[in-house]
Order: structure tokens, then C-alpha cells, then sequence
């Protein structure tokens, strides 16, 4: 099965590449409970300082964190719809009530619908994702600014993707760390999706408010050294992200020109695709025979007329262009 649905990096990276790192490992013991290697290997890639940085098993569990550090049972949660799934599952387990606003027509962030929103519900938490999953959209540093400033709770700002996109916005954090919290993940661009590692950066008392709801032992000894090694040698990763940037904006262009097929813009290493809803079932069944696993939404998701394709290598993208064009000849 060709993976195209779960954003994965499409580049191994190569095991004697990192063998080195966990040589010394003494399997018989516990990780470092305060993973100190790897969150200094994050403070020097990022520039934060090691004391407001809190690492975990994947965002998954950060965002988990965040939720039972900053929300009780019955408070509100607040994101923007379609977003990441996870925000909504946490906040359920958590018996808070999640709130998510509609998109625009076209499927963008509705702003002022968000702020209108955000005033009247006054959540205890606020969930943003930046590029966001599933559309792809970038969002400016100044609603972002606005939402942070007339949020009575945190806000959490989730940078999955970032490496993919244009900024990040790490240089505004300074001024507004003890309101955000900013998410990070060695699983996309690091192409690390096997370890389970993500990170989170704020001021050193949200960050122990993190730590209080941490379970122990949360990342593997394994996963803290080749998460570190990885985050110490960026230079793979770089050329890994220069080569998916190029193929997505080939890829985008070259969806353009096939009939039926209108994808969104993206700062991620996925394209959001809309199409008629009557094709989407004849699109999925073309790519489910030839043995590519491309993510379709379903009815119930809001997004039954759009199915997303992550950024593979350039021959796998070629095969998705192939079929996407085969399948819409024979639509009407």
C-alpha cells in the first residue's frame, strides 16, 4: 500500500545513519524522566530556553496535556473548524465542552465568526492550528496576536507543519508566553512519525503546569536520543522539506489543469482537493484498486465533496496525477 493519507515525511531516514546515537543506551533502565538531552537539543534548534520546554509521546499527548492542565470538567474549548480531530477527542475525555467554529465558503478561517465566538463563550482554552490540518492554511501572525490577547484562558498553538510553511511564530512567543503554548512534532518534517516525539514551548510556569499532568517516562530512551541526534543534525531534514515543498507546488499546479479537481492552497506537505461529492466515491475506489491510500472524510465530516493526498515522491505523485486524470475522463 502507498501511503498518501496520514501526512508522513516519504523519506527514510536511514537506520546506520542514526545508529550512533543509541549505542550507549542501557536498555535495562528507565528513560530520563526529564528528557535533558532531548529538550536541550530543542532549545538549540528553537532558541527557547530549556525550562519552558516539555516534551511528550507525539503533539497527541501534549495536546492531551494541555487540556487536563488548563481546562476542567465542564469549561469550554474553542478551535476552528475542520481542524485537527484530536482537539475535539481530548476535550471530550477531558468532559469539557468543545466548541468549533465554521469555515468560510471557502473552507478558510471565518475570523470574525471566530472572534465573535471567542467573546461570547469565553473558553478556558482555545486550540489553533498552524498551517492547519486538513486545508493547508497559513494563519496571519496578527489574528493570531488577537486571538491571544482577548482570550481570557491559553491558547494553544499547534505547528505541526510548520517547517513546511513560510514562518513560525516562535519570535512572538517572548511577548506572549504566559498566555501560549506552541506545539512542535518530530513526526512530519523530521520524518521521525515512529518515535512518537513532539514538544512544547512557554514560560517556565505553564511549562510545569504541563509537567504536573505528565506521565512518567512519556518518551522512550530511544526516542529521546534519535530525536535529539535528528534535531542537532537538521541538515536532513531540510533537504528532505526542500524537496516536498517543490514537489507540492508542482503537484498543486499540476492538479489545476485536470477537470474536476479544485485543491487548496498549502503551507503543509499535504493538498486539500475539492471535487463534486457524486466522483469522491469513484476517486477513492480508483486509488483503493491500484493499492494508494489517499484520505477521504466521509459525509458526516462536513467534508464529503473534498479528500486530501499527502506529498509523496515525485513517481508516486506522477501515479496520483495519473489516475486522478484517468478517473475524471470517465465523469460526466
Amino acid at each position: 500500500m502507498i501511503r498518501l493519507h496520514a501526512n508522513e515525511n516519504p523519506y527514510e531516514r536511514r537506520l546506520d545513519d542514526l545508529a550512533a546515537a543509541i549505542g550507549g543506551l542501557r536498555l535495562n533502565e528507565y528513560p530520563d524522566e526529564e528528557a535533558l538531552e532531548l529538550r536541550q537539543a530543542v532549545s538549540a534548534y528553537t532558541g527557547w530556553p530549556l525550562e519552558g520546554i516539555v516534551c511528550g509521546n507525539g503533539s497527541d499527548e501534549l495536546i492531551k496535556m494541555c487540556v487536563e492542565a488548563f481546562v476542567l470538567p465542564g469549561e469550554k474549548v474553542l478551535s476552528h473548524g475542520p481542524t485537527f480531530v484530536e482537539y475535539r477527542v481530548m476535550a471530550e475525555i477531558r468532559k469539557a465542552v468543545y466548541i468549533e467554529t465554521l469555515p468560510d465558503e471557502a473552507l478558510n478561517l471565518n475570523q470574525a465568526a471566530f472572534m465573535a465566538r471567542l467573546e461570547k463563550e469565553q473558553p478556558s482554552l482555545v486550540f489553533l492550528c498552524n498551517p492547519n490540518n486538513p486545508t493547508g492554511e497559513r494563519l496571519t501572525a496578527s489574528f493570531i496576536e488577537k486571538v491571544i490577547e482577548k482570550s481570557p484562558g491559553m491558547v494553544v498553538l499547534d505547528e505541526a507543519y510548520t517547517e513546511f510553511g513560510l514562518a513560525s511564530f516562535i519570535k512572538k512567543l517572548p511577548q506572549y508566553q504566559d498566555k501560549l503554548i506552541l506545539l512542535r512534532t518530530l513526526s512530519k518534517a523530521f520524518g521521525l512519525a515512529a518515535l512518537r516525539v513532539g514538544y512544547a514551548m512557554t514560560s517556565e510556569s505553564n511549562a510545569a503546569a504541563l509537567n504536573r499532568v505528565r506521565m512518567p517516562y512519556n518518551v522512550t530512551a530511544v526516542s529521546q536520543a534519535l530525536g535529539a541526534f535528528a534535531l542537532k543534525n537538521p541538515s536532513v531534514m531540510e533537504a528532505q522539506v526542500a524537496l516536498i515543498r517543490a514537489e507540492r507546488d508542482r503537484v498543486f499546479s499540476m492538479l489545476r489543469q485536470i477537470r474536476g479537481m479544485e485543491p487548496l492552497a498549502s503551507e503543509t506537505n499535504f493538498i486539500l482537493i475539492r471535487t463534486k461529492p457524486e466522483w469522491v466515491s469513484r476517486i477513492q475506489s480508483a486509488f483503493e484498486s491500484r493499492g494508494f491510500s489517499l484520505r477521504f472524510f466521509g459525509e458526516q465530516s462536513g467534508l464529503g465533496a473534498y479528500f486530501r493526498v499527502t506529498i509523496g515522491k515525485k513517481e508516486n505523485n506522477d501515479a496520483v496525477l495519473s489516475i486522478l486524470k484517468e478517473v475524471m475522463a470517465s465523469c460526466e
